[in-house]
């Protein structure tokens, strides 16, 4: 059987759900799998900022970026929290995507927090344009689900008519990673 992990069904989620125009958002670059995904998405007009507070992860992502012949003019990568969003990004964002926790292959001390994610979230969700998405995968099993709860239950408290949210998880496997996705009305 073959595996089938939540950042591949994220992914699946951004292709199908959006068309590549406009804005899209790694809002915790890593090693540049998601920003990857998106810049190949985008369309002439589409443009893909990262963020990530390690210097480390922008430079796997500009590498993996550079690698698959991106045009450096689609996208910037920001030095910065996820939680500033606002000081870069003033129009309407089409999708963006969150991978809670740590670098892999990084340092493990170094990781989200859930006042960072949930304030991060409080100000891409109003720039998000009708019909965008967010994904966000978070682990129950991190730092003893801190990050995780606050994000459920933030998103438990947001109006359901201006926001559809489903989540899908592993049942049977204690502390799997679980996968949201937002989509505004």
């Amino acid at each position: 059987m073959q595996h089938f992990p939540l950042t591949m069904r994220a992914h699946i989620l951004v292709r199908v759900l959006t068309q590549g125009r406009g804005i899209y958002v790694d809002m915790t670059a890593g090693n540049g799998n998601d920003s990857l995904v998106m810049a190949k998405l985008l369309q002439h007009d589409g443009h893909l900022y990262a963020f990530d507070v390690q210097q480390e992860a922008l430079d796997n992502t500009l590498a993996l970026l550079t690698e698959n012949n991106i045009d450096e003019k689609s996208y910037s990568l920001r030095l910065d929290s996820h939680e500033n969003i606002d000081q870069y990004i003033k129009m309407p964002i089409t999708a963006a995507m969150y991978n809670l926790g740590y670098l892999p292959n990084g340092d493990k001390a170094l990781t989200t927090r859930s006042d960072s994610t949930v304030a991060s979230l409080k100000k891409v969700l109003p720039r998000l344009k009708n019909g965008g998405i967010i994904t966000i995968i978070a682990y129950p099993g991190h730092d003893g689900g801190e990050e995780y709860y606050a994000v459920d239950n933030y998103l438990s408290g947001l109006p359901a008519r201006e926001y559809e949210i489903s989540r899908t998880e592993m049942l049977g496997k204690m502390f799997s990673p679980v996968l949201y996705l937002i989509i505004k009305r």
